[in-house]
C-alpha cells in the first residue's frame, strides 16, 4: 500500500500528541464501550489467568526442587 508507513507514523503521532488527545478519543469512542459490555467476562478470565499462572509457577518450583 502506498503512503503505509507515513500514514502510521502520522497515527502514532496523533495518539502520542498531549494536545490532539488522541488516546483518549481513541478509548472513550472504542475501548470503553467494549469494555463495559463484557466487563464481567474480561474480569473472570483474568481471574482464570491468574489461577492457571500460579498452578503453572508452582508446578515448575516442584519440578526444580526434585531435580
Amino acid at each position: 500500500m502506498p503512503m503505509y508507513s507515513e500514514a502510521m507514523v502520522v497515527f502514532f503521532l496523533y495518539l502520542w500528541y498531549p494536545k490532539t488527545r488522541g488516546t483518549i478519543y481513541i478509548y472513550e469512542t472504542f475501548f470503553r464501550p467494549y469494555e463495559a459490555s463484557h466487563e464481567t467476562e474480561i474480569y473472570r478470565n483474568l481471574l482464570v489467568l491468574k489461577v492457571r499462572a500460579g498452578d503453572m509457577i508452582f508446578l515448575y518450583c516442584k519440578k526444580a526442587s526434585l531435580c
